[in-house]
């Protein structure tokens, strides 16, 4: 009996440490959605001389590219992966004085899963499938900067009953976890999750990173440093964080650029906000009823956190456009790390 009762102790502080994770996870959010290339540029000192290209945005102009993208999760010992590759079509369908609107249509890809856990399995392949005939329209502002995503009105509503779905099929079962108090804070993150401003920040990442370049305006070989804050999905205090910025002659393609860029948030101060904002989220009913295993998984958010983001893109700067690009989201919340890779080839 006593060994019963430990055994399920131990199921329900892992069950509520993975509550608080994922509350934790919508908070931070926002993060890993990369601000525009004009608030980096505007930050530190500006250097003498700099380099611009033309943007290679007409209506009608359509290029495609190869992207991958690979998730590798691990926690603890346990280390499991999910790969995906397709074709990216981006096509401009319309162009003004005052910017572009660019649409993201992916193909008809291929998904591979190693060691992943049954649940991640099915929400990846649910959202797929919700948005596997809808195309992303992204709007550009004059300089070819990422503005917003302009169909999220088509895709959230698809996106909420995908995750509604997934979470009913994930909670089944688990008596513990359906209790009214558990029940209202995992409903209130998911809530926020499938949220407008939230899911413009999930998908919004890689067409942020593709656009980041714009039309130049950047120094050659000038390293922008700059302290920036990222909005907290949940109203809560802003994270600090700490941009690094260098456009340099391509070592490998004479006549290109290679940009180097990474964010990375301030480990101290964001850990103690996503911890208070993920308490805030998961809400008083939630944290009464986890008790200290709730206050045991808070405190190693607080002192286990590390979250940001890499990107290298080489540009061709006769013909404006990208050819190839490399995004890492890294994100490591307690015992749990979590690492994305895309990649983005121009298909010639």
């Amino acid at each position: 009996m006593q060994y019963q009762q430990a055994a399920a102790r131990r199921r329900f502080a892992a069950a509520v440490s993975a509550c608080v994770r994922y509350g934790a996870a919508i908070a931070l959010v926002a993060l890993l959605s990369l601000p525009s290339a004009h608030a980096a540029k505007r930050m530190g000192k500006p250097p003498s001389a700099l380099v611009e290209w033309t943007l290679p945005w007409q209506q009608g102009r359509r290029v495609q590219y190869d992207v991958t993208s690979e998730l590798v999760l691990s926690t603890g010992a346990t280390e499991s992966r999910y790969q995906r590759s397709a074709v990216t079509t981006i096509e401009i369908v319309a162009a003004g004085t005052d910017g572009y609107r660019q649409r993201w249509t992916e193909g008809a890809g291929k998904s591979e899963y190693d060691n992943m856990p049954e649940p991640m399995q099915q929400v990846t392949s649910a959202l797929a499938e919700s948005l596997a005939d809808l195309p992303l329209d992204v709007q550009l502002d004059a300089s070819g900067n990422f503005r917003s995503i302009e169909n999220l009105d088509d895709i959230q509503p698809r996106f909420a009953a995908a995750m509604d779905a997934w979470m009913r099929t994930a909670l089944s079962g688990k008596a513990a976890m359906l209790s009214p108090e558990f029940r209202s804070g995992i409903d209130n993150a998911s809530r926020l999750a499938t949220s407008p401003k939230v899911l413009e920040s999930h998908l919004g990442g890689l067409p942020v990173a593709y656009n980041f370049l714009g039309d130049g305006g950047i120094g050659l070989d000038h390293e922008y440093s700059y302290h920036d804050e990222i909005g907290n999905p949940t109203g809560g205090e802003a994270y600090p964080a700490v941009g690094r910025m260098t456009l340099r002659k391509d070592a490998l393609q004479p006549g290109w650029y290679m940009l180097d860029w990474t964010l990375t948030m301030d480990r101290e101060a964001g850990g103690r906000i996503v911890s208070e904002s993920a308490a805030q989220l998961l809400g008083e009913d939630f944290l009464r009823a986890g008790g200290k295993e709730v206050d045991e998984a808070l405190a190693a958010l607080r002192s286990g956190i590390d979250v940001g983001t890499s990107t290298r893109i080489r540009l061709d700067p006769s013909t404006g456009l990208v050819q190839w690009l490399q995004l890492v989201e890294y994100k490591r919340l307690g015992s749990r790390n979590q690492v994305t890779t895309t990649s983005m080839t121009l298909r010639k």
